[in-house]
């Protein structure tokens, strides 16, 4: 059990599930539970719109099976413990076992504020089988989550959906929210979240009438078999601050610093950053150099909420600050000169007004932004 800034996390030793509480309130109840769900050998999926009929669920290894599990001299191992703990974060791993299959679960905690990591490692052998990861929530107002460039509404009736780096659900006042590294299936319903992780069809399977998806006297290559590994983080709060920060927090996370092996002196002035914006809800999605002209510079910003807000961009490399109406869910292409310091905003394909007026094409982006 942990506290973290009014909110209490627990990992139960017997089932290895996380419950979630914020303040009087249960954000999530035995969460991160990995599901078994029935499946065909169809590859495509041609007939089928979700993924609902639980075969079986993954369980905590016994002390004996962990142990051999993980190649340890010991005899056992305790299958949900304290790994790490340091001034920055607890490290908690739980071990699961489902027939064939394993799954290690690592429950990142933070020790001062920001997402709650998970990473899952599972060991996949089933056949026709679909591996999803539930979350269940006692909120049932909404299901959302992020599209390209864009925020979309889903139904939660259990039925597949796709989204891109983060998916929630909410009410009026609550979001919970998972944000994801390459996981873009999940499906909801009654407040439970969904997130799918591996399918093992046939590769590869047709149905045709009423004959078998697979020749009954061979073996077949399956899909998602083998070792993965997948990283997750969790985030609950209120619901308009949630929306208002979850994609910067996703893009955050999904852009992993560079590693180099580089051991600087620590003397001398850093350098100034490439861009900044003042306003926490708005993404910079693209800095790149203009198509066929080396000293212009594209910058693209994204307001990904339903408010207008006024930005301020700052480029301290060129000297040059830009002011921008980003209009509700608007993505806004700026063309900066970095000679003659001037910006100006131009559509997706980089042309300015006046060239889209010459060449009679209609903007890919309805320009209402100002700069100054």
């Amino acid at each position: 059990r942990f506290a973290v800034d009014g909110t209490v996390l627990s990992v139960s030793t017997i089932t290895g599930l996380l419950t979630w509480q914020t303040g009087t309130r249960t954000v999530l109840q035995e969460g991160a539970s990995a599901l078994v769900l029935r499946d065909n050998a169809d590859p495509w999926g041609m007939q089928v719109r979700s993924f609902r009929e639980i075969e079986g669920r993954f369980a905590l290894l016994d002390p004996n099976e962990a142990a051999a599990f993980c190649g340890l001299t010991a005899p056992t191992l305790a299958p949900v413990r304290v790994i790490e703990d340091g001034a920055v974060r607890t490290v908690v791993e739980a071990l699961f076992g489902y027939r064939s299959s394993r799954l290690v679960l690592r429950y990142l905690l933070p020790k001062h504020g920001g997402p709650l990591g998970l990473e899952v490692r599972v060991f996949w052998n089933e056949k026709d089988r679909f591996l999803k990861l539930a979350f269940p929530t006692p909120m049932t107002g909404g299901y959302r989550g992020q599209v390209s460039y864009g925020t979309e509404d889903f139904t939660a009736d259990g039925s597949e959906n796709v989204g891109q780096q983060w998916v929630a659900t909410h009410d009026a006042e609550q979001a919970f929210a998972v944000i994801n590294q390459g996981v873009y299936g999940h499906d909801c319903q009654a407040g439970e979240l969904r997130l799918s992780l591996l399918r093992s069809p046939a590769y590869s399977a047709h149905p045709i009438l009423d004959r078998p998806l697979v020749p009954q006297d061979r073996n077949i290559p399956r899909i998602d078999q083998g070792e993965r590994v997948f990283t997750l983080w969790l985030t609950a709060g209120p619901a308009a601050e949630r929306f208002a920060s979850i994609d910067r927090e996703a893009l955050s996370l999904n852009r992993h610093p560079m590693a180099l092996s580089f051991f600087p002196s620590g003397t001398g002035t850093a350098p100034p950053p490439l861009a900044q914006v003042d306003d926490h809800a708005v993404l910079i999605t693209a800095i790149k150099r203009a198509e066929g002209a080396a000293r212009i510079w594209i910058a693209r910003l994204y307001n990904p909420t339903a408010k207008g807000r006024r930005v301020t961009l700052r480029l301290p490399v060129l000297g040059l600050t830009a002011r921008c109406n980003c209009t509700p869910w608007g993505i806004h292409t700026l063309r900066i000169d970095g000679h003659t310091k001037q910006v100006v905003e131009v559509d997706l394909l980089e042309r300015t007004k006046a060239q889209r007026k010459r060449l009679g094409a209609t903007p890919a982006v309805r320009v209402k932004t100002r700069l100054k």
